[in-house]
């Protein structure tokens, strides 16, 4: 039997539906990780050219796909179809879902393989580390309240001793 521990920001995240709302966390979180100046394409609908968002620096563009799907691999595949003939020295992969480190490795082979660019996978668990760790003020955006307590400073307490009567 395979134990799996309870995390309340895990049910959340693979529950999340607004699309809207996720393609934001996931700029977010992204932006915090070292893609500062992400350029989300379309959050609100309409056509984004067959990517979520886009980042640039000196390695050159990335691709950003950003997705809530349970299908998460079949959307992955669509995704990647879209980006044939695009000049992205990488993909990056946003998903609510949880995927093992066995099948983001398969995947990012078959990124690889397919296009000749690297492909980065953040899952649910790579976005509960960040949140979690990093981003707790994102908690309020899935229903749930920072826990963080922030302490500036603190005095060692002494309490009397007290004799029993």
């Amino acid at each position: 039997m395979i134990h799996v521990a309870y995390n309340g920001l895990i049910e959340k995240i693979e529950n999340f539906t607004d699309h809207v709302e996720w393609e934001r966390i996931a700029c977010d979180i992204l932006s915090g990780l070292g893609y500062r100046g992400i350029k989300p394409q379309s959050p609100t609908g309409g056509a984004d050219g067959g990517k979520d968002a886009l980042w640039n620096d000196s390695v050159g563009n990335v691709g950003i796909h950003i997705s809530l799907r349970e299908d998460y691999k079949r959307k992955l595949q669509e995704d990647l179809g879209k980006c044939m003939g695009k000049d992205y020295a990488k993909i990056i992969f946003v998903t609510n879902r949880a995927i093992n480190g066995t099948k983001q490795d398969e995947l990012k082979t078959e990124c690889t393989k397919t296009l000749g660019i690297p492909l980065e996978i953040f899952d649910q668990e790579a976005i509960r580390v960040e949140i979690e760790t990093h981003r707790p003020d994102l908690l309020d955006k899935f229903g749930m309240h920072n826990r963080r307590i922030e302490i500036e400073s603190a005095e060692l307490l002494t309490l009397p001793y007290l004799d029993d009567p």
